[in-house]
């Protein structure tokens, strides 16, 4: 996770203009570098996603995803530090007016950091999903359903009261791009 490290020290912009120059290996390949960030008092969190998607097919797409996710609580003696990291493999299907996806999470690594306790690691968990982008009511607009349903396995060693669980999910976003 060098490459991640690396990126969050330029801003935004400069980051995405990089990879750009660096990957421009072709006209059927797109990376695109994205960064969110939210703060207020006592919260923070920001979301690093690196993409690169590869055009198959006039209808098909292979996009490959690396995310990096850190969060800081800072209320005094209950502080927390949570971060992750994840790589994602997802299969596009182009059919007529939408868009049609299966795809594979990993959460690699999931450390908790609290003054409370020492560190610890979090299981492993893994996620399938079914993806649906629709037109919304205008050009710019994206409706998008998800079905997810994600599983955690602990290892031995963790002393949890539960060795595995599973999280089934639906999302639905309204995107509008500006």
């Amino acid at each position: 996770m060098e490459l991640i490290s690396l990126l969050r020290h330029l801003n935004h912009e400069q980051a995405g203009e990089w990879l750009t120059d660096q990957l421009a290996l072709s006209d059927s390949l797109n990376v695109s570098f994205t960064k969110t960030k939210i703060s207020f008092k006592g919260c923070s969190q920001r979301e690093y996603r690196l993409a690169f998607v590869q055009e198959v097919t006039s209808g098909m797409e292979l996009e490959a995803v690396i995310h990096y996710e850190e969060g800081k609580l800072d209320f005094g003696l209950t502080d927390q530090k949570v971060s992750s990291q994840a790589y994602e493999m997802i299969s596009w299907w182009q059919m007529h007016n939408y868009r049609l996806g299966l795809g594979k999470k990993v959460v690699a690594r999931h450390d908790i950091v609290s003054p409370l306790a020492t560190g610890f690691t979090l299981p492993k968990s893994e996620a399938v999903a079914v993806y649906i982008e629709l037109p919304g009511l205008f050009e710019a607009h994206t409706v998008a359903f998800a079905a997810i349903q994600e599983s955690w396995t602990a290892q031995e060693d963790m002393s949890l009261p539960w060795r595995t669980s599973r999280d089934n999910q639906l999302n639905v976003n309204y995107t509008i791009a500006f």
